[in-house]
């Protein structure tokens, strides 16, 4: 009996939580935020036309990046289309460079094909960089207000290709009593990319005396890291080092108490001969279908279903089950249950030793013997 209950104590004492997988069909579901990157940081046009090589300013490179209205040439929302992309859009720095980004307020009530975002992008490639190894775009789902930077997972868009992109969302809902919390915080304001990536930028503007083009914490004037101070030192002393000790000290090892996080994945299709013909008569201006495949990308993005799973964390003992389970093991080893032990004490006390303080000689629960005394 002493050591089932004292494996129940250590069990009680190790903390530990259980985790609820809750379905729920909620109707409608709030849309994430959109972010859409072309992998081509700079137009090689551009920085030709104005003379910058790498931008220092984030005035620089809005004058290198490929302007919204070039990259995204269609935008429609649950089958309404925006006459202005750029009342749809708006520019965000991130590490992959000054991307699109659509938030909006409006939600989705049909999953697949039938409604959700919809969008054409060109990329340009004859802009594209001499190095620039991969062509494509990046696109990121996630919860409204979550910064962009190279932690954030993303799936690519290939040009030539319409994508259905379906998404999932999953809401996490962990434990936050101590000592059974193992979270902090609240996403999007914390998160663990968020939180490894400001901790890397702070240590980039300390070391290098510039910071990372996405860099919000940085001071405004403090001009932008470029390849020569990557080569040099102070700053060159970092290359190679995310993956160590360095950052050891960031404490961005537990994850945030509440979060949503959106999975996509993307079904690309080819565009068919008709349609590649209807869309190059209609543009009337001399491009053929080659053209087209290199540059262009229509994506479709939606849920897959109206639902979302809800992983709620509680205690795996509580107090009270372990009085219960303690009270349990009593009863089976000894034939006793806290009642018993209630009446017992009950009865030692107020029927025997409580009377004989006072004064009282007379034996209460036995019947009305008196006893003499001596």
């Amino acid at each position: 009996m002493v050591w089932q209950i004292s494996t129940l104590i250590l069990e009680y004492k190790n903390y530990e939580v259980k985790t609820d997988v809750l379905t729920v069909y909620p109707g409608s579901l709030e849309f994430p935020e959109v972010t859409v990157c072309n992998l081509n940081e700079y137009m090689t046009s551009a920085q030709a036309q104005y003379g910058i090589g790498e931008p220092k300013s984030y005035k620089e490179f809005q004058t290198v990046a490929q302007p919204l209205d070039d990259f995204v040439t269609f935008t429609s929302f649950n089958d309404v289309q925006f006459e202005n992309v750029s009342s749809a859009w708006i520019q965000v720095m991130t590490s992959f460079g000054l991307c699109y980004q659509l938030r909006t307020a409006a939600k989705a009530y049909v999953p697949g094909l039938a409604g959700g975002l919809n969008f054409a992008i060109n990329l340009d490639q004859a802009n594209y960089q001499p190095w620039q190894a991969e062509v494509g775009a990046a696109l990121f789902t996630t919860q409204p207000g979550t910064p962009i930077n190279g932690q954030v997972p993303f799936v690519t868009i290939n040009p030539g290709k319409s994508a259905f992109v379906s998404i999932k969302v999953n809401r996490f809902r962990r434990e936050r009593q101590k000592p059974w919390s193992r979270c902090k915080g609240e996403a999007p304001s914390y998160t663990n990319a968020r939180c490894v990536d400001e901790c890397a930028s702070a240590v980039v503007r300390n070391t290098c005396g510039c910071k990372f083009p996405h860099d919000p914490l940085g001071e405004p004037e403090m001009r932008f890291c470029t390849s020569e101070d990557w080569s040099e030192l102070p700053c060159s002393s970092l290359v190679g080092t995310r993956h160590s000790d360095t950052y050891a000290y960031c404490e961005c090892d537990v994850p945030p108490c509440s979060e949503d996080r959106y999975k996509a994945t993307v079904h690309e299709f080819d565009f068919s001969d008709s349609f590649l013909n209807d869309t190059i008569e209609r543009a009337n201006n001399n491009s053929s279908a080659v053209d087209f495949t290199k540059n262009y990308a229509s994506v479709r993005l939606n849920f897959d279903n109206i639902q979302y799973q809800e992983l709620r964390e509680s205690k795996a003992v509580t107090l009270a089950q372990l009085i219960g389970s303690v009270g349990g093991s009593m009863g089976l080893f000894l034939g006793i249950s806290i009642l018993s032990v209630v009446e017992l004490v009950g009865d030692l006390m107020l029927l025997r030793l409580i009377p004989r303080f006072c004064g009282i000689r007379k034996l209460h629960g036995l019947g009305t013997k008196t006893v003499n005394s001596p």
